[in-house]
Formats: C-alpha cells, sequence, structure tokens
C-alpha cells in the first residue's frame, strides 16, 4: 500500500484539530489556537512515528493512553484530576465517534470526500454541543456576578434575559444592563457622569473604553445608551462558572427586583469556563469586605 506522507501528516493534522475544538467547546474550554496545534501536532507525530517504525509496540494500547492523555494536557491544561479524567474521556468518544464513522462508511477514501466529511461531521457535532450547553445553562435563570472596571469590582446578583441580545454594532461585545443605583454606589462620580451623558469631556485612562451602543426599541425607535468596557466578568450558574472578557456594561434607570443585573444567554455562551464554586466565594467574599 502506497502511503504520501504529506498527506497523512495533513489528514491528521486536521482530524486532531478537529477533535480538539469541538472538546474545547463542549467542556466551554477559552480557545487557545497555538495550545490546540501543538497538540494536534503531537499526535500527528506519533502517528507517523508509528508508520515509519512500525513497531507492534508502538500501536499497544498504553501507549494510545499516553499519547491521547498527552494531547488533552497539551490543548486544555485541566488542573484536577477530575477534569483530567472527564476531558480524556469526551476526547476519546469524541475520537471514536468521527473515527468509527469513516470506517464503518462506505465513503472513497480520496482526500476532497474526506475532508468534505470532516466538516459536515464537525458542524453537526458542534451544533449538538452547541445546543447542548445551552439547555445546560438555561437550568437557571438566577445567577451572581462580579464585574471587574478599572481595578473596581463590583459583586451582584443578576437575572439572565433570555430575549437581551444586545451588541455593540461595531467592536461586538455584549452589553449587561446594570442598576444605575448600584452603579453610583461603586463606580467613581467623573465616571456615573459620563455614563448619564451630563459632561463629555472624557478622562486619558477612559479612552477606548466609553462605547456609544445603539439599540431599538419595540416602537422601532432609535436609541443610544453610553456604556463602559469591562475589565472582564465573572459569572456564577448552578452549573459552571463563566468568564467573559468581551462586556459592556450600560446603565439602566429601570428598577430590578431581587437583583441589579440583567445579562443574555449569549454572555454565558460566548465565554469560558473559569475556576470553581470555592475560588468565586472567595473572591466575592473579599468583594463584600
Amino acid at each position: 500500500m502506497i502511503i504520501y506522507l504529506d498527506l497523512f501528516i495533513f489528514r491528521n493534522l486536521i482530524f486532531n484539530m478537529l477533535v480538539i475544538f469541538l472538546c474545547g467547546k463542549f467542556l466551554k474550554q477559552k480557545t487557545n489556537i497555538k495550545r490546540y496545534f501543538f497538540s494536534a501536532l503531537f499526535g500527528t507525530a506519533y502517528a507517523l512515528i508509528s508508520i515509519l517504525i512500525g513497531k507492534q509496540f508502538m500501536m499497544s494500547n498504553l501507549i494510545k493512553i499516553v499519547v491521547t492523555l498527552i494531547m488533552v494536557l497539551i490543548a486544555y491544561l485541566p488542573d484536577k484530576v477530575e477534569e483530567i479524567f472527564v476531558t480524556y474521556f469526551i476526547f476519546v468518544l469524541a475520537t471514536s465517534c468521527i473515527g468509527g464513522f469513516f470506517v464503518m462508511t462506505d465513503i472513497p477514501k480520496t482526500f476532497i470526500t474526506q475532508f468534505v466529511m470532516f466538516i459536515l461531521i464537525g458542524t453537526v457535532i458542534y451544533i449538538f454541543m452547541k445546543i447542548y450547553n445551552q439547555q445546560k445553562l438555561y437550568e437557571s435563570y438566577r445567577c451572581k456576578i462580579i464585574v471587574n472596571i478599572d481595578e473596581i469590582e463590583l459583586s451582584m446578583n443578576a437575572f439572565i434575559d433570555t430575549g437581551n441580545t444586545l451588541k455593540d454594532y461595531i467592536s461586538g461585545e455584549s452589553v449587561i444592563f446594570v442598576s444605575m443605583r448600584e452603579l453610583e454606589k461603586n463606580l467613581p462620580e467623573n465616571l456615573i457622569k459620563i455614563l448619564k451623558s451630563e459632561v463629555f469631556e472624557i478622562e486619558e485612562k477612559y479612552y477606548g473604553r466609553i462605547k456609544m451602543i445603539e439599540y431599538q426599541t419595540i416602537n422601532q425607535n432609535r436609541n443610544i445608551l453610553v456604556g463602559i468596557k469591562a475589565d472582564n466578568v465573572i459569572v456564577k450558574t448552578e452549573k459552571c462558572i463563566i468568564k467573559n472578557e468581551k462586556i459592556i456594561i450600560a446603565p439602566t434607570e429601570n428598577k430590578f427586583k431581587n437583583y441589579e443585573a440583567l445579562i443574555g444567554m449569549n454572555i454565558l455562551e460566548e465565554g469560558y469556563v473559569y475556576g470553581n464554586t470555592t475560588s468565586f466565594e472567595t473572591q466575592s467574599k473579599k468583594v463584600m469586605e
């Protein structure tokens, strides 16, 4: 059998990258293309060496487990033993599903057909994973958040509004509505005046962070909100803790009941898993002190 090394390397690299990317999305990991690439490259190097050496021990189950585990550690850097096992299991499951599909189906093994099938299968699995993550997040509509703005931390209760999909058209950053009363308690007076459009002279440290957000009301009227880009926002739901660094905080005069902020589902979906419940509670206590 003739094996073209360039095609062999390219196919393995694409396959590994696809599996690593899909697993990362499913696990809500922060995407790191550089780590993903090196993990895929390591797996491809193993496959290439196995073919060139042709030794039986290279294909043993023990070697395969070790290689897969190293790929998982390179790609995702799990910091707990249980996270390593869960990530490893999902990675192996995804690899088996995608690889098994090609073995079981009678599809011509040309480069074009395999590449197209990679894309189609990856798209289907990605959609499934996205739906699964949405259902997992939808289980709770109340959460706690920590907003970091210019070394100031605001800890508050928030309500997850599935209808809130407002974004800044230019940067694509999602918007969180926070009670003006809550902002007035924590932010500097000069920043509050900017958010209220009472002053238009912006301090140098806020250059590039003050955003003018256009939105449309139900009666089709167009208005402008003044907001500020947060350093990051940490959201704690019942199932997981998520960090998002692409958030704009916009004040609202609306009076909320039992919460101070209104966030959209896209803020959770576009963020990545961050820390654990214990670390969140510890950070919240520091903010409250």
